[in-house]
């Protein structure tokens, strides 16, 4: 095959009626997963924010009690960053502070509305950056954001599904 005849065959993502098609079969599925996993099922299930509840919020607890959040670090040992130990800096569990007294699902559907909105500014700013102005391209790149497993669920020990268990 000679060069310029490899230069005018197009890829399948040109073809306009190609991109309707995988919108459809794709989107549709992809769609519904990510409403459900990210948004009906923790709302109205509740969700358990694994380290955020056990490790952050008990630090702040402890702090606001004049107690060292650090305390497991010195009888357990802090290894790892998971599980009931606290090993951030105090920083953030001074700014947590405020909500110890909110009710965990409030802070549960906080944290989940948090998340989406942050993921759907990343797809607008990466969007605006890549210039895309093809309106198909644009959902197809939005579907893969979110179809992405970390982003996609609530589950397992941390607020984006990073650490699962």
């Amino acid at each position: 095959m000679t060069t310029p005849a490899r230069a005018l065959r197009l890829s399948a993502m040109d073809n306009r009626v190609f991109r309707s098609v995988l919108l459809v079969l794709a989107g549709v599925p992809i769609a519904a997963v990510y409403l459900w996993q990210a948004l009906i099922q923790p709302l109205a299930f509740g969700a358990y924010l694994g380290d955020f509840q056990e490790s952050y919020m008990r630090a702040a607890r402890r702090l606001a009690q004049n107690s060292d959040p650090y305390d497991l670090c010195r009888t357990m040992g802090c290894l790892e960053p998971t599980g009931p130990q606290y090993v951030m800096p105090p920083p953030l569990a001074w700014l947590l502070q405020p909500l110890i007294s909110v009710d965990s699902h409030v802070i549960t559907v906080g944290a989940i509305l948090v998340l989406n909105a942050s993921l759907f500014v990343f797809i607008f700013c990466a969007l605006r950056a890549l210039k895309v102005d093809d309106w198909q391209l644009a959902v197809l790149l939005a579907l893969v954001a979110i179809s992405f497993e970390p982003g996609s669920a609530i589950d397992g020990g941390a607020a984006s599904g990073w650490a699962r268990r």
